[in-house]
């Protein structure tokens, strides 16, 4: 019998296409299937790091990300198409 789930161990630039933004690619994956979910720095940072980014560079990615809206719980959430930066 084979194993049908082969983890693929190279950075997620290889794998996207070519001009499309890598990070917020990484960051929509944090949230899954739930895209109205709250999820938090860590979850974030995580998902970054795993993806190959650095610690510095994940954090500063989640603080300046045009898709992301900080919640008062600390928690982020993804922003909708039709809300606009305060």
């Amino acid at each position: 019998m084979t194993n049908r789930y082969v983890r693929i161990a190279m950075p997620v630039q290889y794998l996207a296409e070519p001009g499309v933004c890598v990070d917020e690619h990484v960051l929509l994956g944090c949230f899954g299937l739930d895209l109205a979910d709250v999820r938090h720095n860590k979850q974030l940072r995580l998902a970054l790091r795993r993806a190959g980014y650095s610690a510095a560079l994940a954090t500063q990615l989640i603080r300046n990300s045009a898709l992301l809206v900080r919640q008062a719980d600390r928690g982020y959430r993804l922003r909708r198409c039709d809300e606009h930066e305060v």
